[in-house]
């Protein structure tokens, strides 16, 4: 099976949704299973969950230890959402094994209750993983927690960072039935570290939820400026409670001068465009970026925006008042997305400039004249569009640098 109708048949099973149960995926996992298996770190939460992932496995690769890392969405191509030591695996390694879940597990009739597109990839990262020999497994959790596909394994310690409302309509509309949630990745006696919180409410659930479980409990308290700082000392205390050693400066500074996580807060050039890109898809998301702007003075000759249907625009707004730049509606493909009209309905008047496709969208600012920077987010997908309008290949999108 070639990649292009593997990757068919695999985002084929997006309609089938998140299925009530783990007991499908538990059997799949446990079938997986090798005799030396990993050790897991699972991390749910709202917001920043891949960016703690992610920065957990720089620490212990740090460290010297092989590390695999699955995290969701990907920006360009599947295969980033496997990576060993801050590297994507290539279609070479990810395709066949790929091809054989999706045989063994994949819906095959109408009345065939198969793994879901997010259950089958968590299962191809739990088998590329063992493949590749990682000694710890770090696993974001897709949506939730209790339901999740990454919640088939029984993690060595499990993380929670900042809890918002998103998803509502599946995980509920309060912060304490959004927390309950997140929290069925609690083990007894698994050690939980829970991020810094917006809600305080959070944080009691989350409290009150491992008191009921029995699990040892390390809450994070942090004043850091910005989310990336906070996300870097939730981070520091999960591989401090997983090792049981302290992080030191020295490798503070050096994860700071590696590390990167592609899409989040990012600078990237085309054809005479400065594009500074973010993935803020929710208010607390949008917020965060406002306040990034405005912290470090940024200034931008345009915007582009592009959302999907099921996001809330809350902020949005607010953001693009500030910012005072014209702004473009990108309609990134799929049905989930926003159309132009729907996203101009969200954007301040006297803002507007047009919509058009991703492409179509670049290629105008491109044209335009006296336009150099440009603020593009509201969407990973439509940052996939935009590094596939750059060319760019998932073998780049690296998450550590290589060490001197």
């Amino acid at each position: 099976m070639d990649w292009g109708e593997l990757t068919k048949r695999l985002f084929g099973l997006r309609r089938f949704g998140m299925e009530p149960g783990l007991e499908r995926i538990r059997g799949a996992l446990r079938a997986e299973t090798g005799v030396s298996a990993p050790e897991v770190i699972t991390v749910a939460g709202t917001n920043g969950k891949g960016t703690v992932a992610s920065l957990v496995a720089g620490y212990l690769q740090l460290r010297g230890e092989t590390v695999g890392l699955y995290t969701s969405p990907h920006l360009v191509d599947v295969t980033e959402r496997f990576r060993v030591n801050g590297v994507p695996l290539s279609r070479e390694v990810v395709g066949p094994v790929l091809e054989r879940l999706l045989e063994t597990y994949g819906r095959r009739s109408e009345g065939d209750q198969g793994l879901t597109f997010f259950e089958i990839t968590t299962v191809a990262a739990w088998a590329l993983f063992q493949e590749a020999g990682v000694d710890v497994a770090v696993l974001e959790v897709g949506l939730g927690g209790r339901l999740d596909g990454v919640n088939g394994l029984d993690p060595d310690l499990s993380v929670v960072t900042s809890i918002g409302r998103d998803h509502t309509a599946i995980l509920g509309e309060s912060i304490e039935a959004i927390a309950w949630e997140k929290a069925g990745i609690f083990r007894p006696r698994v050690p939980v570290v829970v991020g810094p919180q917006e809600h305080v409410v959070a944080t009691v659930a989350l409290r009150n939820e491992a008191d009921r479980v029995g699990c040892p409990l390390h809450v994070v308290e942090s004043d850091a400026g910005g989310f990336v700082d906070r996300h870097r000392e939730t981070a520091g205390r999960v591989v401090e409670v997983f090792t049981g050693d302290p992080v030191t400066e020295e490798e503070r500074a050096e994860l700071r001068a590696r590390w990167r996580w592609p899409g989040r807060s990012e600078e990237w050039s085309t054809g005479g465009l400065r594009l500074f890109v973010d993935g803020a898809h929710n208010s607390a998301g949008v917020e965060e970026l406002r306040r990034l702007c405005r912290r470090e003075g940024r200034r931008f000759d345009a915007v582009v925006w592009g959302a999907m249907k099921d996001k809330d625009p809350a902020g949005i707004a607010e953001l693009l008042t500030e910012v005072g730049a014209p702004v473009w509606g990108a309609v990134i493909d799929g049905d989930r997305a926003r159309s132009g009209e729907e996203l101009k309905a969200v954007v301040p008047a006297g803002l507007w400039a047009g919509a058009g496709t991703t492409r179509e969208v670049l290629a105008a600012l491109r044209a335009a004249p006296q336009v150099e920077s440009v603020l593009v987010f509201g969407s990973l997908f439509l940052l996939g569009e935009v590094l596939r309008d750059l060319g760019v290949q998932a073998q780049e999108l690296v998450t550590m640098a290589p060490g001197a």
